[in-house]
């Protein structure tokens, strides 16, 4: 004895509310990685971006100047930079350094 039509109905539009569901939910963790990848800078763009080294970046990691998200627990696992952190750090100016110790300037 098989289900009416009625209730045969009833499970295909379950059916189909749950695949809606499911592709809507993929699609939004989808942008939200998008999002992500375009907020999050990796450690060669930060550098080039603020015109220093890879190696003077972690040295203001350790030391304060900037902050990062390490995406391991290892100390030697990639690091990501916030894109507002790294742009709040272009424009800021602080007018008793000199020139050539602004953010940005420093050496390679």
């Amino acid at each position: 004895m098989g289900l009416s039509l009625r209730a045969q109905e009833a499970v295909r539009r379950e059916y189909v509310a749950r695949q809606e569901r499911h592709l809507t939910a993929w699609e939004e963790a989808k942008l939200a990685r998008l999002r992500w990848r375009q907020e999050m800078l990796t450690a060669a763009i930060t550098a080039e971006m603020l015109d220093i080294s890879i190696r003077t970046l972690r040295r203001w990691v350790r030391a304060g100047r900037i902050s990062c998200i390490r995406l391991g627990d290892e100390d030697q696992s990639p690091i990501r930079f916030r894109r507002a952190d790294v742009e709040q750090l272009l424009g800021f100016s602080n007018p008793s350094r000199p020139a050539s110790k602004q953010p940005g300037r420093d050496s390679r």
